[in-house]
């Protein structure tokens, strides 16, 4: 990592905190959307943003594109975290 990277990291997480707080005092809620037939490390790293912005005090929507397939489902009910899907499979 060379200094300008540094420089632009430490620009990204002043500017992604200002976001963040903006967010929040207008009281606003982020949809959190995964690519298309998700797999466990895109599921996995939503389910952990959600977790995030949850410690900061901001809600999340999670959606699933089209679905979120069964044997990742538990992430999310474990942590509460509700999500919904855009074409869900038959129970």
């Amino acid at each position: 990592m060379i200094a300008s990277d540094v420089i632009n990291l430490k620009a990204f997480a002043v500017r992604f905190v200002d976001i963040l707080e903006e967010v929040k005092k207008q009281n606003k809620k982020i949809l959190v959307a995964m690519h298309n037939l998700l797999d466990g490390d895109a599921f996995g790293s939503a389910v952990g943003f959600c977790l995030l912005m949850r410690q900061v005090g901001i809600e999340t929507i999670l959606t699933g594109l089209p679905f979120v397939p069964e044997k990742f489902r538990f992430l999310a009910l474990r942590n509460s975290i509700p999500y919904y899907e855009t074409f869900p499979l038959a129970q």
